[in-house]
């Protein structure tokens, strides 16, 4: 069974295990907890002959209990869409990849998502 492992903000392992496909998307789901309380990551591959077109999708639920039970207060959601050049060069589709991987460690970036604060224009 193929999984995938992230990491939270603790830097510990959160992994997702593949749940279904269908077509070119594929879902993994993170088996740990309660059951209203799974992680989930959709990924899909559109291909092209000029362009390969990922999407990925995560959703992130967060439970509380009310009135003694327990129930989906809101879900957070991040999701992407990369598209690559297909006859790019091996070197230039590293380098967008790793560029894309480290943006959302970038302190504008985590000032919009933490503190809804734009960068200094």
């Amino acid at each position: 069974m193929t999984t995938i492992v992230l990491k939270d903000r603790n830097s510990a392992d959160v992994p997702f295990t593949l749940t279904s496909v269908s077509g070119n998307g594929m879902v993994f789901d993170n088996r740990t907890g309660a059951l209203l309380n799974r992680k989930r990551l959709t990924l899909s591959l559109n291909e092209s002959q000029k362009t390969n077109r990922v999407r990925a999708k995560l959703s992130v639920p967060s439970v509380a209990t009310v009135d003694g039970i327990p129930v989906i207060t809101y879900t957070q959601v991040a999701s992407c869409d990369i598209s690559v050049v297909t006859f790019a060069s091996e070197d230039d589709r590293a380098d967008l990849q790793a560029m894309f991987s480290s943006l959302t460690a970038t302190p504008a970036v985590k000032n919009m998502v933490e503190r809804g604060i734009l960068p200094n224009t």
